[in-house]
């Protein structure tokens, strides 16, 4: 099952394991044991205890002693705490990026655009492209570690709005997410590191209002 490159097989589990809880397939609260997931992916639970250890340390699987560990739970406090993050980092490292971007940068990140409310594109390409339509833009900027903590932050703004909302609802977030990202990236055209620093604080606000409302819809 390994996807080759320098993954163990345990992070390749864990790479899985993520994408389940993120996308909703693994639903919040819900219990599991190590042997029913290795046989869910055809490894023994070796690999897969190491993967729930790394994956508590992201906060998505939660430990119950003396019983399966759980998905955790779709928490407020979290997001909140994630989005006072991304609201330190992100907007100066899209300023920076704005003056370093390069043709080729932004030629990829319009073709992501383009991806991101494709109704012939499965939920997950979509949500692919968002990531990496940040990434890209971010990019001539950012660190590795960067990029590792961001990574975390995004999953866990991304699983509010996906597990909580509705089909009809998340195909309307997903359109809302299309018409923020043509704005935000107008200013990285124009090189211009202040407007791309206000875009990115306004595309937070409303990130975060999309996610609370997959938290608490009414």
């Amino acid at each position: 099952m390994g996807r080759g490159g320098d993954e163990s097989v345990a992070d390749v589990v864990a790479d899985r394991i993520r994408d389940a809880i993120v996308s909703g397939q693994l639903a919040p609260g819900s219990g599991f044991s190590t042997r029913a997931v290795g046989e869910w992916l055809g490894v023994s639970f070796i690999p897969v205890r190491e993967a729930l250890r790394d994956l508590r340390a992201e906060g998505l699987i939660v430990h119950r002693v003396g019983r399966r560990p759980a998905v955790a739970p779709l928490d407020t406090d979290e997001l909140f705490g994630v989005h006072r993050l991304r609201r330190l980092i992100e907007p100066e490292l899209a300023a920076q990026a704005a003056e370093l971007c390069q043709p080729a940068d932004l030629s990829q990140a319009e073709e992501l655009l383009a991806g991101l409310a494709d109704p012939a594109r499965s939920p997950d390409e979509r949500h692919a492209a968002h990531h990496r339509f940040h990434a890209v833009l971010l990019r001539p900027a950012s660190t590795p570690a960067d990029r590792r903590v961001l990574r975390t932050a995004w999953r866990v703004t991304e699983r509010c709005m996906r597990v909580g909302l509705s089909d009809a609802d998340r195909d309307r977030l997903e359109c809302e997410l299309a018409e923020q990202h043509r704005a935000l990236l107008e200013p990285f055209r124009a090189e211009d590191a202040a407007g791309v620093r206000a875009a990115m604080r306004e595309h937070l606000r409303d990130s975060l209002r999309l996610a609370l409302r997959g938290i608490a819809p009414g």
